[in-house]
């Protein structure tokens, strides 16, 4: 198990990590291709910040945070968390030494009823984590599961219910509960709030601030809303094919995009004021295929601002302006459009 010393306030640290899926040919011949879902993404994740990462479907982001709770194995990288002040790779751990640490790291999934078990009551379900790992049992166990449930905003005479009996809302708050019930420190929250109603995702996402108040926690939000990853988000990463092309804190990335994918996935948020004339910036094209990545920068072939260099030479992921980063041969040179 590799252990180094880190800033006290790192508490994830991503290097170079891929993930790449083996293609198969009709009756289990391989294919000699690769399906590249997460290619060569390295950052560094604080305590008590919220990372929102964004980007079409298809573009890596689930696979990216199952890697980090190493749901998948990588195909190259590391995951370094800091374990008592000491900087470990998940990826060097035994299945013993990685059983211990998993209770820091949990996550929220996207359908809330998909992710709870429908034969088994909100006690069950809560304790669960409780009982497996030996924490608390009997009248303790649903003395701490009353708790968690109390924390998340429901009255705790329905610990007795099933899943059926609740609102979607109510639901995923139940999630949370199960996710708290181990006083994790990072939670990876996959569309959280995707599959509900507009006034019921604000709910639950106030309801996550709150909790991050409360408890410190730390969380990687993974969303296609960018109004909602604004408002919730301290930083913000844009993921294609595999790649982060930009980061920057919220309001810099927001406001003065560097990426000219950036500025088309900004200009497709919905604008509040009736009276904007905000440009909808529509890309031609589809999106690269990760089997087939295009030579060069793989967004030429739909770029509005695309050059020969392009179509040639792969982008250096660089710092542009402190704590800006993007990877776009242009991106100190453009001006592209954001929202205030």
């Amino acid at each position: 198990m590799q252990a180094e010393t880190k800033s006290q306030d790192v508490l994830l640290e991503v290097k170079h990590l891929k993930k790449y899926f083996p293609l198969k040919k009709g009756f289990g011949n391989r294919d000699p291709r690769v399906l590249k879902a997460v290619d060569d993404v390295s950052f560094t994740l604080r305590k008590e910040e919220v990372l929102g990462l964004v980007g079409e479907s298809g573009c890596g982001k689930t696979t990216l945070g199952k890697l980090i709770l190493r749901a998948y194995e990588p195909t190259d990288g590391e995951v370094k968390l800091n374990i008592n002040g000491q900087m470990t790779n998940i990826f060097s751990m035994s299945k013993k030494e990685l059983r211990s640490i998993r209770k820091m790291m949990q996550m929220v999934f996207q359908d809330p009823f998909g992710s709870l078990n429908p034969r088994k009551t909100v006690l069950d379900i809560v304790g669960e984590p409780l009982r497996v790992n030996g924490i608390y049992s009997g009248e303790e166990l649903q003395e701490y599961v009353k708790y968690l449930i109390q924390m998340v905003g429901l009255e705790t005479k329905h610990i007795r219910r099933y899943p059926h009996a609740f609102s979607g809302g109510q639901r995923q708050r139940i999630v949370i509960a199960r996710a708290l019930a181990l006083s994790p420190q990072l939670l990876i929250c996959d569309e959280a709030v995707s599959a509900l109603d507009v006034s019921v995702q604000a709910q639950i996402i106030n309801l996550l601030q709150e909790l991050k108040e409360k408890l410190g926690l730390t969380y990687i939000f993974i969303s296609h809303g960018l109004n909602v990853v604004r408002h919730i988000s301290t930083r913000v990463a844009v993921m294609y094919v595999g790649k982060i092309v930009e980061l920057a804190d919220t309001d810099e990335l927001y406001e003065h995009p560097a990426h000219p994918y950036t500025e088309a996935i900004l200009s497709a948020a919905p604008d509040p004021d009736i009276n904007s004339r905000k440009k909808r910036i529509i890309l031609e094209g589809e999106v690269a295929n990760p089997v087939d990545i295009p030579k060069g920068c793989p967004f030429h072939p739909r770029c509005l601002y695309a050059k020969e260099i392009c179509s040639s030479t792969v982008p250096v992921y660089r710092e542009i302006r402190p704590g800006h980063y993007c990877s776009c041969h242009f991106a100190d040179k453009l001006e592209l459009a954001g929202i205030t």
